[in-house]
C-alpha cells in the first residue's frame, strides 16, 4: 500500500513535472548523504548532528507527499531534540526501509508519466 497523496503530487506538479525529476534526482543524492549523517550522530551520539540532519531531511521529503516518510524523519528530528537516542535506532530502520520503497515507487510513478 502506498503512502504517497498521489492527488496532492498531481496537484502540485502536474504542469512542471520536469521539476519534480530534478526534485527525484536531487532527492536520490542527498538522501544517501542525509541517511549516513543520521546513522553516524546516532552512533556517536552527536544529538544536535541529529536534529540537524532528520530536520533538513524532513524538509526535502515533504515534496513527495508522503506522510509516513515525514513522520518518521521528523521523529527522528525529535528524538535528536529531546534526547531519546533509545528509540531513534528503531526510527532511523524504519526511516531507511520507508525512503527506498517511496523512492522506487515515485521513480517508478514517474516513468508511467511518460
Amino acid at each position: 500500500m502506498s503512502g504517497i497523496n498521489y492527488k496532492k503530487l498531481e496537484f502540485e506538479f502536474g504542469e512542471d513535472w520536469d521539476i519534480f525529476r530534478e526534485l527525484i534526482s536531487d532527492y536520490k543524492e542527498a538522501s544517501v548523504t542525509f541517511l549516513e549523517q543520521i546513522k553516524a550522530a546516532i552512533t556517536s551520539k552527536e544529538l544536535e548532528s541529529l536534529r540537524i540532519s532528520a530536520h533538513t531531511l524532513k524538509g526535502i521529503v515533504v515534496n513527495f507527499y508522503c506522510e509516513e516518510l515525514t513522520q518518521t524523519a521528523f521523529e527522528l528530528e525529535q528524538c535528536g531534540k529531546s534526547g531519546d537516542l533509545a528509540s531513534a535506532p528503531a526510527h532511523y530502520d524504519k526511516l531507511v526501509i520507508l525512503n527506498s520503497n517511496i523512492l522506487a515507487e515515485i521513480i517508478e510513478y514517474d516513468k508511467k508519466r511518460v
